[in-house]
């Protein structure tokens, strides 16, 4: 827990996770009520789908600045001759961390908006058979 505490790329990850919670959360909610008021507006939706996709794609990938910030820790720390093992294995449980907490918050996100896609991508299709008929 210490290392999420004292890595500026945990805290990012996590803000950024409940950024893109919130969205996908409001996304769905907006989602089902306009679909029962039948006033869903597909623009409305794809503007707010762009910032979901960037922050889906951009979680995993701070993930992986976290892993290089802990291995160059442990580097700069072989460098110097130390040979302490905490040093060397604090370096580590940053990479690690950040790599795990990174796609515990990214993988639910994205399984989450690929139902919203799904629905918004089946509503859709059966509005535009409606509209054929």
């Amino acid at each position: 827990m210490a290392v999420i505490a004292s890595s500026w790329v945990c805290w990012l990850i996590i803000a950024l996770s409940f950024l893109c919670y919130e969205r996908i959360i409001n996304q769905l909610l907006s989602y089902t009520y306009m679909k029962s008021q039948q006033t869903f507006c597909v623009q409305t939706y794809l503007s707010s789908q762009v910032l979901i996709n960037v922050l889906i794609t951009v979680l995993p990938l701070l993930g992986l600045l976290g892993t290089i910030m802990g291995l160059l820790q442990c580097f700069v720390g072989m460098a110097q001759q130390d040979t302490q093992p905490v040093n060397f294995s604090d370096g580590v449980s940053v990479a690690l961390v950040s790599t795990q907490l990174a796609l515990l918050c990214v993988l639910p996100a994205f399984f989450l908006n690929s139902l919203l896609v799904a629905r918004v991508q089946r509503s859709t299709f059966e509005k535009e058979a409606d509209y054929a008929n």
